[in-house]
């Protein structure tokens, strides 16, 4: 019986070996491990070529992404409305595409890239997300000039294109506001946001997932968690930079270098440049894409920790075949279906998937919620929601880090606790369903009194 199981053990092992040496030898396999571009990889640049560099220049690109995912998200919203007539729920669906897109991508390009050139794949995700930003303000220059109209009060009726009631109770230009209700949005606007936030949530889901993968094949296990830790904890800082610079981007007149005339920031016409920071990332994540394209196939300590993996595997007696998932589409329903397996994975899934549900809709229209219950600037109501957002999450890693160093949290308990803390988020958004009757302002919610029990102080 031990001869038995010792020949199923070592023909196992064989088996391995021949899937890990059976790696196609194409150009990209036969890269040099050498950083550099083409050709020319001299030695003095080689102190990059670690995963501590490949770490920080990762983290840069995450800080820059989450500005415009859940910094300039939140910021552009009402402005998007008003600009382009566009109602909440027409732009909450335009902007969900781009999550829609980050998750159907990331199953699908995740499994493909794992047995390619990861740092090309992150270069060229990145320079998908910089065309995505491009495509996502084209709207404003297709649009042209921002006209407006004037706030003046003329035969007892308000001028301006917003629907009011004059002071016999009966609205003040019929037909412009059934103009108004039957306006439409040109079908080319959305069509350019939704293929803009597409192009936008490929290229997230390829750094985030192959990016990570790509670290964490070329360190120790132990010290992996440090690093996610601190890939996680440094993109955050996007979150609040996006807040607080499409605030300050807001300030600015939509048609800068343009001067509005007139036009104050604090007016209820005032659109400000939202489309500056989809411009100024766009460039920054295409002008240096091309540093992730220096980085070779594999860092040079990959194959010393792939080693460290397989002796981990063999010193309690399992043997874990390395699929080499990712060379054929036909292997992937039996990679999807191994994942799903994974209990552990499965319950944490689950609770970051309803983790979401508030936490997209809080990025998307918080700042507008703000406004709307406070009186408070798009500017004030960003900077806010920004200090807010980074300070729950500084709170929130250390606190969780706190908890599972106190009760010796592993495997699957850090997967409950990680379930359980996911719902109990979830189910604390009700509390905003908590607010205040709007007050009834005559002429503004609800027709001024008639003019037969009105009394007109003489002249």
């Amino acid at each position: 019986m031990e001869n038995k199981s010792t020949i199923e053990i070592s023909s196992d092992l064989k088996q391995h070996q021949a899937n890990r040496d059976d790696i196609p030898q194409d150009d990209e396999q036969n890269d040099s491990t050498k950083f550099g571009c083409l050709n020319y990889r001299p030695n003095y640049l080689q102190f990059l070529n670690s995963p501590r560099w490949l770490l920080a220049l990762l983290c840069g690109y995450g800080v820059v992404i989450n500005m415009v995912i859940f910094g300039f998200r939140g910021v552009v919203v009402p402005q998007i409305e008003k600009r382009f007539n566009m109602t909440s729920t027409s732009i909450g669906s335009i902007m969900s595409t781009m999550d829609i897109s980050s998750g159907i991508s990331g199953v699908l390009l995740t499994y493909y890239v794992g047995q390619r050139h990861k740092s090309k794949w992150i270069g060229y995700g990145m320079i998908t997300l910089s065309i995505g930003s491009f495509i996502f303000m084209l709207p404003h220059f297709i649009a042209g000039e921002y006209y407006y109209r004037d706030l003046d009060i003329n035969n007892n009726s308000l001028t301006n294109p917003l629907c009011r009631f004059n002071l016999s109770g009966m609205l003040s230009d019929p037909n412009l506001c059934n103009n108004q209700v039957k306006q439409s949005t040109p079908w080319i606007y959305p069509l350019l946001f939704i293929v803009g936030l597409m192009l936008y949530g490929i290229g997230y889901s390829i750094h985030y997932n192959v990016g990570l993968a790509y670290i964490d094949e070329s360190i120790s296990p132990t010290i992996s968690p440090v690093y996610i830790a601190v890939f996680h904890m440094v993109t955050t800082i996007g979150s609040m930079l996006g807040f607080v610079t499409g605030g300050v981007f807001s300030n600015i007149y939509i048609d800068w270098p343009a001067i509005s005339k007139g036009l104050e920031p604090n007016d209820p016409r005032w659109i400000g440049a939202w489309w500056l920071g989809y411009l100024v990332i766009g460039c920054i994540t295409f002008s240096t894409s091309i540093f992730i394209f220096a980085y070779p196939y594999h860092l040079p300590s990959y194959r010393k920790y792939k080693m460290k993996r397989l002796a981990q595997t063999k010193s309690v007696n399992k043997v874990i075949v390395d699929h080499q998932y990712g060379k054929r589409w036909i292997d992937f329903p039996q990679a999807f279906l191994q994942i799903v397996s994974n209990r552990i994975f499965l319950l944490a899934a689950m609770g970051l998937s309803i983790d979401q549900i508030p936490i997209t809709g809080f990025i998307t229209f918080l700042p507008k919620y703000i406004q709307s219950q406070t009186g408070a600037s798009l500017l004030t109501a960003t900077v806010l929601v920004g200090t807010i957002a980074a300070a729950s999450t500084a709170i929130s890693q250390i606190g969780s880090g706190i908890i599972m160093k106190r009760w010796n949290l592993v495997g699957s308990d850090i997967s409950r606790f990680c379930f359980y803390a996911c719902v109990i988020n979830a189910i604390s958004a009700f509390a905003f369903l908590l607010s205040c009757d709007n007050p009834k302002i005559a002429g503004l919610f609800v027709p001024y009194p008639s003019l037969s029990n009105a009394t007109i102080p003489s002249q």
